[in-house]
């Protein structure tokens, strides 16, 4: 009686809010598909004077361009930092780099910039895209941890994981089920939303999908929550809401158990078909604008890396080998604040995880492939973190995992090298199966991340509380057994 008390409370509240819900949805959904904005305020934009173009909107027209308000917003904390405050921090790695040093990189490109209200401003995850696309800079750090001794590196102790792990699921060695205990925290401190106020909290949750069996042993802060076992909502959420503690912080947490196994198909090659009378095959082979695109330039890409083959799994297999050798992973801005991902990675040829998964969806959906969004975490031994990847439907196999941004596995066996296309190691947790669209039950406002959803989003009826406004702390540690 309880759980159905919780619920019918939940839908009383939101349907207090409806038409603000449905008004922000419009507004997201005019985002979404590039809304044309006035040439006044493009020209301020363009000439990178985003403080003008806020000011523009507060005066103008604040309520129909909302969204662009706060995308600006989200630009000004990616790119803030100074010249000389880069410096520093690439000094943290490299002493006696220089100014001249950073002046040059910025000239080449190999360092991402924008300017923000006449300062050439440098975007605050770097400097991890200089090391990658700069040898200069990769060589000169790589002396410096040279002369250090037992300096351990996380991103190898990762790839050696993950690469002996796979070459048991090869051998047959390693089938079994891993179980991992969750802790999700989320922290919202005191003087965020005034005393009382209701708050609003979706925690993302593991779908139950094939290899993987969703939550159980749930345990949230506070009790009362919503969200269906049952649920086919491509994003999966838990639902909870409580009143401002005014000065104190406010807490949502939830613990949870799930499990995942090793998925490694036998493919034959010979035997890949796709099937359009498949209701699935419209709906994942069209565009789903602005970020997975079909157009005449994706298409076009597409058939000039594949060629004359006409066999789908080996079309699938030459993009993702095609995006190894000629995509580079580059850390990336707030997924909200770029116009389109597939855009973008055509022109620059970089990207993150999720930006690399949308571009490889947009080339299978070009071709007839269905292909689909996955994310959700990593959860190697003592490094979780949040990632993204695509699936696509081949016959008689169903849904595929392809993984382009870890991409190779670096193994002489041929089986562990293409692991990844087709097959899943047990160390994740799948939150999603699509990109851009709402929970259950929907948001009010535009999102944080209005394309993903790995960490969680918070909101009141006063508007969308960003990351830069409540903390998060996820903890996936595997349940030894």
């Amino acid at each position: 009686m309880k759980k159905y008390l919780v619920a019918f409370i939940i839908a009383i509240m939101l349907s207090a809010y409806d038409s603000q819900a449905k008004e922000s949805l419009d507004m997201f959904s005019s985002f979404m598909v590039g809304l044309d904005l006035p040439a006044e305020l493009s020209k301020l934009e363009e000439k990178g004077e985003i403080s003008a173009a806020m000011a523009w909107i507060e005066k103008n027209d604040a309520k129909k361009y909302v969204v662009e308000h706060e995308r600006l917003r989200r630009m000004k904390r990616d790119y803030k930092m100074t010249a000389e405050e880069m410096l520093a921090k690439i000094k943290l790695d490299v002493p006696d780099v220089t100014m001249a040093d950073l002046e040059r990189w910025t000239s080449a490109g190999v360092i991402m910039t924008e300017p923000v209200d006449g300062t050439l401003c440098y975007f605050r995850r770097e400097p991890s895209n200089l090391w990658r696309r700069c040898k200069e800079a990769r060589e000169m750090k790589e002396k410096v941890q040279a002369r250090k001794t037992n300096v351990a590196d996380p991103a190898a102790a990762e790839n050696m994981s993950r690469k002996d792990c796979v070459e048991n699921i090869v051998a047959g060695k390693d089938l079994y089920t891993r179980t991992f205990k969750v802790k999700h925290v989320i922290t919202i401190p005191g003087g965020t939303v005034p005393e009382g106020e209701e708050i609003l909290c979706w925690i993302p949750l593991p779908q139950d999908y094939r290899h993987q069996t969703g939550p159980s042993k749930l345990v949230t802060l506070p009790a009362e929550h919503q969200w269906d076992s049952k649920s086919t909502a491509t994003m999966r959420t838990m639902f909870m809401t409580q009143k401002s503690k005014g000065d104190k912080p406010t807490v949502f947490k939830a613990e949870y158990e799930y499990s995942m196994k090793p998925f490694y198909p036998t493919l034959d090659f010979d035997k890949a078909t796709i099937d359009k009378n498949d209701p699935l095959y419209a709906k994942y082979t069209q565009a789903f604008p602005p970020h997975i695109l079909v157009n005449d330039e994706v298409t076009k890409l597409a058939k000039s890396i594949v060629g004359e083959t006409t066999n789908p799994l080996t079309q699938a297999l030459t993009l993702w080998r095609w995006m190894q050798d000629n995509i580079q992973y580059d850390s990336e801005r707030e997924y909200s604040t770029i116009p389109s991902a597939t855009r973008k990675i055509m022109s620059t040829r970089s990207g993150d995880c999720g930006i690399q998964a949308l571009m490889f969806i947009s080339m299978c959906r070009s071709l007839g492939i269905p292909a689909r969004w996955q994310s959700g975490w990593v959860t190697m031994p003592g490094n979780w973190n949040m990632h993204d990847w695509a699936e696509i439907n081949i016959q008689p196999y169903g849904w595929l995992p392809v993984d382009p941004s870890i991409g190779y596995i670096k193994s002489d066996n041929p089986k562990v090298h293409d692991f990844l296309f087709g097959g899943m190691e047990p160390y994740r947790g799948i939150l999603n199966t699509e990109c851009a669209v709402d929970f259950v039950p929907p948001t009010l406002h535009w999102r944080s991340d209005p394309v993903d959803n790995q960490v969680g989003e918070v909101q009141w009826k006063g508007g969308n509380l960003f990351y830069d406004q409540w903390e998060y702390d996820v903890t996936a540690e595997e349940v030894m057994k």
